[in-house]
């Protein structure tokens, strides 16, 4: 893994990544070389600490309006918790991005939620049927026109947005603090070598797509393993509760790096459900590695998955063990043991925000409620399109917590 990631010779993505331009367009995801180079070294910043502090507010006032959500939901036998992260991830998502809250926790927005959805069921299908691997043939199958209808609906959403911060713009009003589309779109007004002729929106769509969806299946994944461990529950709730105390408005940004415990869950969960459970880079000229030849032109698969459930590196790899990630286990193990959002120069530059995210949205909701779930992990059975999921969904129950 290490060997593939850091070269230089290995930053190409395979040619089947074509088919998510159809949904994100020529974007930080899809493209490869000098323009690559280009997005990222300007995007990247706008995902870091200098800019998280701000995101952060937005990321709590959400968190806020989900925990108050909940509270019919209280003692009922079942919920699928999914569809609340969904809503809330999605205003928060949209309001990071492009400056406006949609109000998708209210249920105005559950269109383009859905459509975002299959939208990752259809590209996935894509990659798996030869058949529908040249345009024409997929352009003719309901497949191809169910992605069309789909892309024109989700784009329009985004028109909505970057129209309104055009508009801001040409009125010289940005003020304060701006969200990631108007950064941007400074960018691309002040250097044309930027960005070239590329449609903003194609931007839009990646970052809103792979935020959205990284933070809202991992944050699911972590509460339906906590409601199957209760005493690991009780210990997270315990720390949350000394560090910070209970209403969601006394939690600052500053209080996520004093919850180490979290950390560790957060982590542990990422292990065992990676958001990415593989990658594909193709070989651009033949490469000497391990005493072997890869040809020019194959494609080399990277399964994190296995990799992180491998015994070679795990104690309890088939198990929800946050200890895992104890300082002392994390020293001795291999840094490239453990790659959720990848690594090298192609590495997610997300991961700061997905932390931030995830380990907000969950402190509220463990704040106020104790989470319950049937089963064992062994039972949680997994689908795949362009992530991993469960296959019955994230059903879980949910009790007031009486401090």
């Amino acid at each position: 893994m290490e060997q593939v990631l850091t070269s230089s010779r290995f930053n190409t993505r395979d040619d089947i990544y074509r088919f998510l331009q159809v949904f994100d367009g020529l974007s930080l995801f899809t493209t490869n070389g000098t323009l690559w180079k280009k997005q990222r070294k300007y995007i990247s910043p706008l995902l870091g600490s200098k800019y998280m502090e701000h995101y952060f507010f937005a990321i709590k006032k959400n968190a806020k309006v989900l925990v108050s959500k909940l509270r019919d939901k209280v003692d009922e036998p079942e919920l699928d918790i999914m569809y609340y992260l969904k809503s809330c991830y999605t205003d928060i998502v949209t309001e990071i991005l492009m400056g406006f809250n949609p109000e998708a926790q209210n249920g105005k927005l559950d269109e383009i939620m859905n459509v975002v959805d299959r939208m990752y069921i259809l590209v996935h299908a894509r990659m798996m049927k030869l058949w529908l691997h040249p345009d024409f043939t997929f352009q003719l199958s309901s497949n191809g026109k169910e992605q069309k209808k789909g892309r024109d609906i989700f784009y329009k959403f985004l028109a909505k947005g970057i129209d309104l911060i055009e508009s801001k713009r040409i009125k010289n009003s940005f003020a304060g603090r701006r969200c990631i589309l108007e950064e941007l779109m400074i960018a691309k007004h002040n250097n044309l070598d930027l960005y070239g002729d590329q449609n903003l929106s194609d931007h839009a769509s990646t970052l809103y797509s792979a935020s959205e969806d990284t933070i809202k299946s991992t944050c699911s994944f972590l509460l339906l393993v906590l409601g199957m461990h209760p005493d690991i529950q009780d210990k997270l709730a315990k720390e949350i509760i000394e560090t910070i105390g209970i209403p969601t408005e006394k939690i600052t940004y500053k209080d996520l790096a004093k919850l180490k415990y979290l950390d560790m869950c957060i982590k542990e969960t990422l292990r065992l459900f990676p958001i990415g459970p593989y990658i594909l880079r193709k070989v651009v000229e033949d490469v000497q590695m391990c005493g072997r030849t890869i040809p020019k032109d194959c494609t080399l698969v990277l399964s994190f998955y296995n990799l992180q459930r491998s015994a070679k590196y795990w104690e309890k790899p088939n198990e929800f063990y946050p200890e895992h990630f104890s300082p002392h286990l994390v020293a001795q193990r291999h840094p490239y043991a453990f790659l959720p959002f990848s690594a090298g120069a192609r590495s997610c530059p997300g991961q700061l925000f997905a932390y931030v995210a995830i380990k907000t949205v969950a402190v509220a909701i463990l704040q106020q409620y104790i989470i319950e779930a049937d089963g064992t992990l062994q039972d949680i059975k997994l689908k795949a399109d362009i992530s991993i999921r469960p296959i019955n969904n994230f059903k879980i129950r949910i009790r007031k917590r009486n401090i």
